[in-house]
């Protein structure tokens, strides 16, 4: 449900319809969406589309140039959460610790692997695709799309991490860094 500008409704929508769902965030608050990271919500505004009027979260991510849109009531459906609680870390970073797992060495189930628990929107499942991607990094070299995969992934994890820690993003990255395996030589 990413759009840079609200969609229009489907026509099955009655004229001069409202939505008006309280919106489970306000502005100023840190958010995470999915596949995007680290954002604020800038704004909680109103807009008509069509003949449908809705309440829209405007939300501006950190690590893009980019400002989306998300529909008030579908918020939680498309992903948008709030940052890892504080009293979750220690787990998180105990995951990251942990390098006794296991790898498929099949290119192709790896990344579907990898993408899935991408596109699931949850830390848990992020920071298991940064410590497996490090883990192999370690060992073998990454292909250039999971090299990809990597940067872009632990770019996320820095983001939520820094913002749950309430520190900078090198901060972040070092405590990521600490945990996890250094790479190899083709690393």
């Amino acid at each position: 449900m990413f759009c840079p500008e609200p969609r229009q409704r489907s026509p099955n929508v009655s004229p001069a319809s409202t939505s008006t769902v309280e919106s489970p965030f306000k502005k100023g608050d840190a958010v995470i969406y999915p596949q995007h990271g680290a954002g604020r919500v800038v704004a909680v505004e109103k807009r008509t589309i069509g003949d449908v009027e809705r309440q829209y979260l405007v939300i501006e991510l950190e690590l893009q140039d980019l400002r989306v849109w998300v529909p008030c009531d579908e918020a939680e459906q498309v992903g948008v959460r709030e940052p890892t609680p504080k009293d979750e870390l220690d787990d998180l970073f105990e995951l990251l610790s942990d390098h006794d797992v296991r790898i498929p060495s099949n290119f192709s189930r790896r990344m579907k692997n990898n993408q899935s628990r991408m596109n699931d929107g949850d830390v848990w499942q992020l920071a298991e695709v940064v410590r497996n991607l490090a883990i192999r990094r370690s060992k073998k070299h990454l292909s250039p799309s999971e090299k990809t995969l990597y940067a872009h992934a632990r770019n996320l994890l820095v983001a939520e991490l820094a913002l749950s820690m309430g520190k900078s993003h090198e901060k972040a990255e070092a405590a990521i860094d600490e945990r996890l395996p250094e790479p190899g030589e083709d690393g």
